[in-house]
């Protein structure tokens, strides 16, 4: 197939990388991408999904050096993420980017040991938290980045391929056929691009989603923050291998070390304060100016398809939530890959089946609402210092699953890995809702009480845990450092 993708930036490099990867290469990918817009690139963080996906995991061929990717892209090592002041009382918690080595079992017995005996070192029972207690560098977890240099860098990998084609310019024109299909682009000085199957990659702008009436789903109700002011810090010599997400009154301040500087922004509510205040809120944090890239605007929500006719969206053409937990890239990826490997054939005829398309937009769709419902849990920790918090710990911005995952606590239980129904590519299931649960006290030592006497494994769960930690420390005891 003739495969156009609208929009360069992660998503259409990443999607053309996968693309060229499949079917014996047997497709023409097209990346159109205007270097007249720009991208913000303060700073991005990823999951494991994408460390995975460097790694070569999904493809029988590799053609990525991590050592040449983290170079190229300014990139470091993420453990996890530190939340700070999330209930409003200057405590914080770190949330490990992966489990514990039970975290697949039922029940996860390491997790629930850790929490009955430390739950302030909860953390230390996932090896990625380990690693961050003793302030042990790593060189494996996921990464942090410059978003505008990971872009980058797949386009020189792509375009390495004579499959991949690179046209700079701007689309001044969508034209479909009677049909509804997208027919052809029109450039600024006239060209017409056709293509058989066409991937919005266009940000927040949704050019051809758009262009199909592809509405937009919104998660206002829920995710109330919608705008962001981005900014750079130096980066300090003994940097945490961890994103912090620190609440503020009216928001919250995301910082991400990247090899050359931290990328800082202010996530908020623009119902509250405007972008001066916002500002003037960050300053008053950290004691000192700070020079804002850009103000960005954005309604926290998804299409209400992702995949309409000979269409695709992809990146935050197709949703965006919020930049709390990385959740962006990962969702790219694993709406990517669910495309490549399960929908994605050689012709039009074989690619475009309408109860096929159904199928993605509702799998996709379960994606990126659960996603929605991961993200508020956050907000669930009992702020009330302004009217922002005030408002969003309401139960009228919850969901009902959120509220059925509090009502479980509330009554001694806590989820487990069957919680959340059939797993997916991507799916955030218990073992990551469980960091936040503990981290705002939804969750404690006689929740892991009750469930480890459940299940009558109070002493494995003590055996496993002190063999994991042994193991672990005796592997890395000679990088351990003293802060």
């Amino acid at each position: 197939m003739n495969i156009v993708i609208l929009g360069g930036g992660t998503a259409g490099w990443l999607a053309a990388y996968a693309i060229a990867k499949t079917l014996n290469h047997s497709h023409k990918i097209t990346v159109i991408e205007s270097s007249q817009i720009g991208i913000i690139g303060a700073g991005e963080g990823t999951t494991g999904l994408f460390t995975d996906f460097i790694n070569g995991t999904f493809f029988p061929t590799n053609d990525l050096d991590v050592e040449e990717f983290m170079k190229e892209t300014d990139a470091t090592i993420k453990l996890g993420i530190n939340h700070f002041n999330w209930k409003g009382d200057n405590t914080g918690y770190m949330a490990p980017i992966g489990l514990t080595p039970t975290g697949l079992q039922l029940p996860d017995i390491i997790f629930l040991n850790t929490l009955l005996v430390n739950k302030e070192k909860l953390h230390v029972s996932a090896p990625q938290g380990f690693l961050y207690e003793y302030n042990i560098k790593h060189t494996r977890g996921a990464y942090h980045f410059n978003g505008v240099k990971v872009g980058q860098y797949f386009k020189k990998i792509c375009t390495r391929h004579a499959k991949t084609k690179h046209i700079d310019t701007v689309i001044k024109q969508v034209n479909l056929c009677e049909n509804g299909n997208i027919k052809e682009l029109v450039t600024e000085t006239g060209e017409v691009i056709t293509g058989d199957f066409f991937i919005d990659c266009s940000g927040l702008a949704r050019v051809l989603m758009s262009k199909l009436d592809v509405a937009w789903h919104s998660y206002k109700k829920h995710l109330p923050v919608n705008a962001a002011i981005p900014f750079i810090l130096p980066i300090e010599e003994n940097y945490q291998q961890v994103t912090l997400a620190h609440a503020l009154k009216n928001g919250w301040m995301w910082k991400i070390p990247t090899s050359e500087r931290y990328g800082c922004g202010y996530v908020y509510s623009d119902d509250h304060i405007d972008a001066d205040q916002a500002q003037q809120e960050v300053e008053e944090l950290l004691g000192h100016a700070i020079e804002p890239i850009k103000n960005i605007k954005f309604t926290a929500g998804r299409g209400e398809l992702l995949w309409k006719n000979n269409c695709l969206a992809l990146g935050l053409a197709s949703a965006f939530a919020e930049p709390l937990e990385a959740t962006s890239i990962h969702t790219t990826i694993a709406q990517l890959l669910t495309f490549v490997f399960e929908y994605l054939q050689d012709t039009p005829e074989l690619t475009m089946v309408e109860s096929r398309i159904d199928e993605y937009n509702r799998q996709m769709i379960r994606m990126y609402d659960d996603i929605k419902d991961f993200l508020v849990l956050h907000y669930q920790g009992g702020r009330t210092d302004s009217e922002f918090w005030r408002r969003i710990t309401n139960k009228e911005t919850t969901t009902e699953r959120v509220e059925n995952i509090l009502d479980m606590c509330e009554r001694g239980l806590m989820p487990s890995i069957y919680t959340f129904g059939n797993s997916y590519l991507g799916m955030i299931g218990s073992g990551l809702h469980n960091w936040t649960l503990a981290g705002l006290d939804k969750i404690g030592p006689d929740h892991a009480r009750t469930q480890l006497l459940k299940f009558s494994t109070v002493a494995r769960a003590r055996h496993e845990t002190d063999r994991y930690l042994s193991e672990i420390y005796n592997a890395v005891k000679d990088r351990i450092t003293v802060s």
